[in-house]
């Protein structure tokens, strides 16, 4: 599978194969693949099932604010962060990427941003998304000001005792 993935001549089933296997040696083929766009949700489920602990913080910074990545590939990140990690093991300087990510152009870039949000903060969204507010500002077509009045609502929707350990103001 490890040949497979370098060669390119494998698809997402070799990564959840890896994740399976628990193989560490795939360790930094996995980082290298989250680095080049490669299946980045599947990388990031398989690096969670292999050793949460063994996530190249870096190199996911890397991704979150390159101005080079792609949507598809920030958008996969995203939904990989928040299907597969926890706010312990990605820490807080992801956490403040994700949130620089409401601010993207691109809806759906805002979208998984709030979702992965929410679940690594441990902040819930409204059973009616119409009454979300949250949502409702990050649901503007080209409102940066709306976009940023939502990170500064979500600041204020989290625990004190979480943003004291975990915080999302830049360091």
């Amino acid at each position: 599978m490890l040949t497979a993935l370098r060669d390119r001549q494998a698809d997402a089933r070799a990564l959840l194969g890896l994740g399976y296997l628990r193989s560490e040696e795939a360790l930094p083929l996995l980082h290298n693949l989250l680095r080049q766009g490669w299946y980045a949700q599947y990388v990031l489920g398989a690096i969670a099932a292999i050793n949460p602990a063994g996530l190249n913080r870096t190199i996911l910074l890397e991704v979150l604010l390159s101005s080079t990545s792609s949507k598809s590939q920030l958008m996969e990140t995203l939904i990989g962060i928040y299907s597969s990690f926890t706010l312990p093991q990605v820490g807080a300087k992801v956490g403040q990427a994700v949130l620089g990510q409401l601010t993207h152009s691109d809806y759906l870039i805002r979208y998984h941003a709030l979702d992965a949000l929410r679940k690594l903060y441990s902040v819930p969204s409204s059973d009616n998304i119409r009454e979300d507010d949250l949502f409702s500002l990050i649901c503007k077509k080209d409102a940066p000001g709306a976009y940023r009045h939502a990170q500064q609502m979500f600041i204020s929707k989290v625990p004190a005792a979480t943003l004291q350990q975990f915080s999302l103001q830049g360091s």
